[in-house]
């Protein structure tokens, strides 16, 4: 396996009734807290800050193993209209995401 870096597309989210926004949200150090997706969403980025230290863990409910996110590289996926989700930080950290 080669070492370096990869340039990847930009990739398009098409949502017709668009929610465009941002928000921001602070975790508390080991407690799972639902994110709030807003009415419309269909996809999102989630930007942790540029110096976090703790794990990030994507989950559906409490007790679900999850997903570790990368502690400082943006994360994006996509949603259906009804889905939610949490997030489980190990430390306290604010996270920046913005909605489609």
């Amino acid at each position: 396996m080669e070492t370096g870096s990869s340039a990847i597309a930009p990739a398009v989210i098409t949502n017709a009734t668009s929610v465009s926004n941002i928000t921001v949200q602070t975790f508390v150090a080991a407690t799972f807290a639902a994110v709030v997706v807003p009415a419309g969403a269909v996809g999102y980025v989630m930007k942790p800050p540029a110096g976090n230290l703790g794990t990030i863990t994507l989950k559906g409910v409490t007790g679900d193993t999850g997903v570790q996110l990368h502690k400082t590289n943006p994360s994006a996926g996509s949603l259906e209209v009804s889905a939610t989700f949490g997030l489980l930080c190990s430390a306290t950290t604010t996270i920046e995401i913005q909605w489609y």
